[in-house]
């Protein structure tokens, strides 16, 4: 893609392992070797920071230093969540899901808003370059969680 442009490229991260991995040394050579060739990643999304900590050490050891946005996903829509955690092997939080499940629309959206700013305060205390939302069209939460880690305003901004 480079030969045809000026892009920049971005390759998918797994922190959990990619679905259709064997084991985590073949998973992480393999992002290695893709993330030579990006600019950056972004990682599928995940609901604990210590496998994407893992992950980004995995790299390093591996001399891979391309910087590895984690991609969070507040969980506006549990069962559409769910499937897609399903689908990607995302593991789910039994206790934030119990929560999410059992709360009205209007609190499901405060809990996930505190839950996914949460996570990525944790993620950018402990070194990550930024962060991804997926939003799901629903803005107000990106906005909310963008607000509530310090982006947009006089704090950090994010990768570019």
């Amino acid at each position: 893609v480079r030969s045809v442009g000026d892009f920049t490229v971005g390759v998918a991260a797994f922190p959990e392992l990619h679905p259709r991995s064997e084991n985590t040394t073949e998973d992480r050579r393999r992002l290695a070797g893709k993330l030579t060739r990006a600019d950056f990643g972004i990682t599928q999304f995940f609901f604990d920071p210590v496998p994407y900590f893992r992950m980004l050490d995995d790299l390093a050891a591996l001399g891979c230093t391309v910087p590895v946005l984690p991609g969070l996903m507040p969980v506006t829509n549990p069962a559409s969540i769910a499937r897609f955690a399903a689908m990607n092997g995302s593991r789910l939080p039994p206790g934030l899901w119990a929560r999410l499940e059992a709360a009205s629309p209007a609190d499901r959206l405060q809990l996930a808003v505190e839950a996914a700013s949460e996570l990525g305060q944790a993620l950018l205390d402990g070194g990550a370059p930024g962060i991804h939302l997926y939003t799901l069209n629903r803005s107000e939460a990106a906005l909310q969680i963008a607000e509530n880690v310090g982006f947009g305003g006089a704090g950090r901004t994010p990768l570019r």
